[in-house]
Order: C-alpha cells, then structure tokens, then sequence
C-alpha cells in the first residue's frame, strides 16, 4: 500500500486469493473479478507492542561470495498464505512479525527469486528481533522452453503458467506464453514441479509433472 494506505491495480477476470499483513496481523480473502468490475476491499488491522515471545521472519540473502543480493523477491509463505517482499540495499528484508499466538500449527516457507539466480526454496527459521536468517542464492539454474497449444493445435497465446513445488502450494514462479504460445522460463532449481497451464479465457487448464537436474535444460508441450 502507498502512505495512504491505499492499493490499486488492474487483473484480469477470474477469481483471486488476497493476503496483507501489518504488525504481525494477517487478513486473507478472495475476489471474483467480471468484466469491467471494480473491487472495493477495506482491511482492518491490531497493532499490538512486541513482546519476547514474538519472533520474526528476517531475511538476508547473500550470493556465494556472502554479498548482499539487492532487489531479489521474496514470497513467504504462512502456511496456504503467501506475503511477498523486496531485499533492500543490504540484500535484508523488512521485518514480519510473527505473533506468538501465530506460532503454533503454522509451518513457513521461503522463495527467493533473482534474475541469473536459482530460484531458491527453503525452510523459515523464526527470529528473535534484530536478528537475522541468512540465505545463500547461487547463479544458474535450469531452463525449461515450453509451448502451450489448444486441443485444434493452435497456439496458446497469453496462457497463464504458473511452476509449484510438487504437490504443494508454493509457487516458484508464474509466467504467461508469447504470442506463438511459447513461455521461457529460467533460473529454475533441480526439484520435481508442477507445471499448471490455463487458456486466456480461464476455460480450459492442465497439469504436468517436470523433474530437473543442476542447470538442466528440458522442453515440454502442454494440449488444453
């Protein structure tokens, strides 16, 4: 939100999960878009004063050489929830604050991604405030050139991709294919993932099963 507190976007028509986050209080909830509509949504927080039970999600990311990786996206992930976050100048995230009460039955994730870095998964170690986990990203990573065509073996234009880890929700990274239904995607890391495919129009989508090696490069063809 801007200092007003206020968000604006456009989206595409479909149905969307929100998720916001301040002082350590979570508000989540979904959005059917239609054509033309605008949404209106008003979030209410509790801000609350830190306490020593409270712990903290802090990020910082560093490349091989232990150098702060600046600008690099961060998506935590609460559970089904999923915050994002930017590494600032230092490579460091802005502290989110865990609540005690949040602490228990919650299990957090982390996905890092950087253009020329793997895209990195990793387990959320909570902090005590100050202190900070630290992540190492390294260059490289697979490639996938995939194509999208409809059951007619036209091309998928615009089709929404989107790569999870396998059997799970945590996204590695969503793109959209070209106007020849081609998408590439890079930077990915040697693990088993979901690659889920969905037509422009939100009528038809697929899944498939992907496995990579260290820097592997591989081609796939997703049939609506």
């Amino acid at each position: 939100t801007d200092s007003s507190g206020v968000f604006f976007d456009k989206f595409n028509v479909g149905e969307y999960t929100y998720v916001a986050s301040y002082d350590g209080d979570f508000n989540s909830g979904v959005i059917n878009l239609e054509t033309n509509a605008n949404v209106e949504v008003e979030l209410k927080f509790e801000v609350s004063e830190v306490t020593n039970n409270d712990r903290f999600v802090n990020l910082f990311v560093v490349d091989e050489s232990d150098n702060g990786v600046v600008g690099a996206k961060v998506s935590i992930f609460k559970n089904s929830s999923k915050i994002p976050k930017t590494t600032n100048t230092l490579g460091k995230t802005s502290p989110l604050k865990v609540r005690e009460k949040e602490l228990e039955n919650t299990v957090f994730k982390g996905v890092i991604k950087k253009p020329g870095y793997e895209i990195k998964l990793f387990d959320i170690v909570l902090q005590e405030q100050g202190q900070y986990q630290k992540v190492v990203v390294s260059q490289g990573g697979g490639k996938l050139n995939l194509l999208v065509i409809d059951d007619l073996n036209n091309f998928e234009k615009n089709a929404s991709i989107k790569l999870l880890l396998k059997d799970t929700n945590y996204v590695l990274d969503t793109v959209r294919t070209d106007g020849n239904g081609e998408a590439k995607i890079q930077n990915l890391p040697a693990l088993q993932m979901d690659v889920i495919a969905q037509d422009y129009s939100n009528n038809d989508s697929k899944k498939e099963t992907i496995t990579f090696t260290k820097d592997e490069e591989k081609s796939m063809v997703i049939q609506l």
